[in-house]
């Protein structure tokens, strides 16, 4: 209902990592992979495979180094307050459209005159001026 919410809520998007497409398959589509490209995409794929482990390991030895400062600190200290969630409807919003065009009262006048090129209008050239781009040598 744009009339009780006029602008878009503000939010921030969802990390992308966890996002696997692992078994996509469509029907009648077959590719074609050559023996290179099978054996760079392993070579990539090792090599990736390598960092994420060492990245896996310096983050193991952190998280071990701030476990034992909670347990010399004597127990868990002071939790985390977790995050509280806010309904859409609560949440701050982006600037409307109208909103936009009062704090830029020119713009809609630089919009109109950009994109009517000579007598063409919004929507594209008018028809006198595309038989003129038609008859353009090389085109």
């Amino acid at each position: 209902d744009i009339s009780k919410v006029p602008a878009k809520p503000c939010y921030t998007m969802a990390p992308e990592e966890p996002l696997v497409l692992y078994a996509c398959r469509f029907e009648d589509l077959h590719f074609l992979k050559s023996t290179g490209s099978t054996r760079l995409s392993h070579e990539l794929l090792q090599e990736k495979v390598k960092e994420s482990l060492l990245r896996c390991c310096v983050w193991e030895c952190f998280q071990q180094d701030v476990h034992s400062m909670v347990v010399q600190q004597g127990g868990e200290g002071d939790r985390l307050k977790k995050k509280r969630h806010i309904p859409l409807l609560e949440r701050p919003r982006e600037p409307t459209y109208d909103d936009r065009v009062a704090a830029e009262p020119g713009a809609i006048a630089r919009r109109a005159a950009g994109a009517g090129v000579g007598n063409g209008t919004a929507e594209g050239p008018s028809i006198s001026q595309a038989s003129q781009l038609n008859s353009v040598p090389g085109r």
